[in-house]
């Protein structure tokens, strides 16, 4: 397995630099080609015949896995060219089409800091805000309903009714219903979080905005922006 990586770079490098003579050519360059193409047929007989003797002794793992590599590092090219051409600016210099607006949700479990925070960071931004609660408890409800009157600054609460008690489902609902709406409609999604003071707190906290995000991140039109409240014990 060694000497056919070995026998097979040393073949590979030189009918690389054999191309590179015969393309830009320079000084004295038909003594290099000539000394390159003996040392690639020369290796490449011994690549061949080591290969050919050795083959079910594992010479085959080798061409496997060059054989995967090479797939692999045809198709991280691929991804490349296909990002680059999706991605590159018009010619002309036409700009993407704007959204005409942009919607603001805040997801709302309960009335905290952590919520008053996204709150007010969402204020500060330009588009229309829209608080978004569960409701899956009336009790809790009335509860949240009530404090936000105190704190939601004047900013709309939509209680959205979930029979099945599903709170991630049914804001995702309301999101897909937004976006089908209008097609030239951005949503942006603010969601509170809780930086715990010590890292390993973190998987207590955030599980359901963990899970909110992994949803909504390759939506069309859905921006997430996260705004941590950090705890301090």
């Amino acid at each position: 397995m060694y000497a056919i990586g070995v026998f097979l770079s040393f073949t590979l490098s030189q009918a690389g630099m054999v191309k590179q003579w015969l393309v830009k050519k320079g000084t004295h360059w038909q003594t290099k080609l000539i000394v390159n193409g003996v040392g690639a047929v020369t290796t490449g007989i011994a690549t061949i015949i080591i290969a050919s003797t050795k083959f079910m002794q594992g010479a085959w793992i080798v061409f496997l896995l060059i054989t995967v590599l090479l797939l692999m590092f045809q198709g991280i090219r691929s991804h490349y060219k296909a990002v680059s051409e999706q991605i590159a600016l018009d010619r002309r210099g036409e700009r993407p089409p704007l959204p005409r607006r942009n919607i603001v949700i805040i997801p709302v479990s309960g009335m905290n800091r952590a919520v008053v925070r996204a709150l007010d960071y969402a204020r500060s931004r330009p588009g229309e805000i829209r608080a978004v609660f569960i409701d899956v408890d009336p009790e809790e409800s009335a509860k949240v309903k009530i404090q936000w009157a105190q704190w939601g600054g004047g900013v709309n609460l939509i209680a959205l009714s979930s029979p099945y008690r599903s709170v991630l489902g049914s804001l995702l609902d309301y999101v897909e219903e937004v976006l089908e709406k209008d097609q030239n409609t951005w949503v942006t999604v603010v969601i509170p979080e809780i930086l715990p003071a010590r890292w390993w707190q973190n998987i207590l906290h955030n599980q359901r905005a963990f899970m909110l995000k992994a949803s909504l991140l390759f939506k069309e039109r859905v921006i997430l922006i996260d705004v941590p409240y950090h705890l301090t014990r």
